[in-house]
This record gives C-alpha cells, sequence and structure tokens, in this order.
C-alpha cells in the first residue's frame, strides 16, 4: 500500500473517531431530552402540588408548583413564559433536530465504512496479484508460465537437461526450498 493511501486511511479512521464522539455526544443529549419530556408530562399530568425536580447526578429536590408556566429560555440570554405543552413542542422539535443529526453523523460514518474497505480490498487484490506474479515465474526456454504447483515435465518438449536444472531451481525458490 503506497504512502498516500496510508495516509488516507489515517486521516478517515480520524474522522471515524471524531464522528463516533459526536455520535456519544447527540445520544447523550437525545437522553436528556427523553428524561426532560418525562419530566415536562409529570408537570403536565400531576395533580398535586409537588414533584421532585432533578437537580441532575440522580439528585431530586421536592418542589412545591405554584403555577404550571415554565421560563423557558429561548436563545443568547433570553427568557419567556411557555406553557407546558408549548414547552414539549419546543423539546420535540429539538429531539428532532437530534435524530437528524444522528442520521448524518451515522450516513458519513457508513460513507468512511465503505471507502475503507473499498481501500481494503484494492490492496488486497494487489497484495494477490504481487503474490501471483512473484509465483508465476516464466521459463524462458518453454514460453510457460509456472505457479507453485507446476509439476509436469519439460524434458519431453526438447528443453535441455541445463534448462531443467535452472526450471528445477526457480521452482524451488518459488516454493521457499
Amino acid at each position: 500500500m503506497d504512502q498516500e493511501a496510508v495516509m488516507r486511511i489515517q486521516m478517515m479512521e480520524q474522522e471515524t473517531n471524531q464522528l463516533n464522539e459526536q455520535l456519544k455526544m447527540v445520544d447523550q443529549n437525545v437522553v436528556e431530552m427523553n428524561d426532560l419530556k418525562a419530566s415536562l408530562d409529570e408537570i403536565d399530568s400531576n395533580e398535586n402540588k409537588e414533584i421532585m425536580a432533578n437537580l441532575g447526578k440522580r439528585i431530586f429536590i421536592p418542589v412545591d408548583i405554584r403555577e404550571k408556566s415554565l421560563i423557558v429560555e429561548v436563545g443568547k440570554g433570553n427568557f419567556v413564559k411557555k406553557s407546558v405543552p408549548d414547552t414539549k413542542k419546543i423539546v420535540d422539535e429539538e429531539g428532532d433536530k437530534l435524530v437528524e443529526a444522528k442520521n448524518q453523523i451515522m450516513g458519513r460514518l457508513d460513507e468512511l465504512q465503505n471507502e475503507m474497505n473499498k481501500m481494503i480490498m484494492e490492496f488486497q487484490k494487489a497484495q494477490m496479484e504481487a503474490q501471483m506474479k512473484n509465483a508465476g515465474q516464466e521459463d524462458e526456454s518453454t514460453g510457460h508460465v509456472h505457479g507453485p504447483d507446476c509439476d509436469h515435465d519439460h524434458e519431453d518438449e526438447g528443453a535441455s537437461k541445463e534448462d531443467k536444472k535452472k526450471e528445477d531451481s526457480i521452482e524451488d525458490l518459488a516454493e521457499g526450498k
């Protein structure tokens, strides 16, 4: 495999690693969005005035609900009051964006995998062709190509004993003798 192909594969591996890291982050965000949706469902369906609010890292605090309006950041430090159903819509939209990002990442990972497999198959093909070329030495006296399993005799074809010895030594070399 030439230097350029090796460098290309290394670059693809690096990109694959980066995409896998991004995929982990997206998956983590999807889990957080699902937890958020579950919390919103709990607020919406809870007739009591108390819920367990998640502070993070599986730590909860009992919270009295005074009203079911939520304060939602809509970007750049701007906050607005939203109803629970409106907030669920925002969470669903963000979840859809995450799913789309995940699909794009997975699509690119598939492309990279296919490209690397193609390069590896081309390398293996070239390697096999080189092995076949090295294994099959052409005998100058007969014009035959001999592979490592060649077992026929050329004395019948008019080859001299000296040519026969030369042929045997080439075959021995090809067979590693």
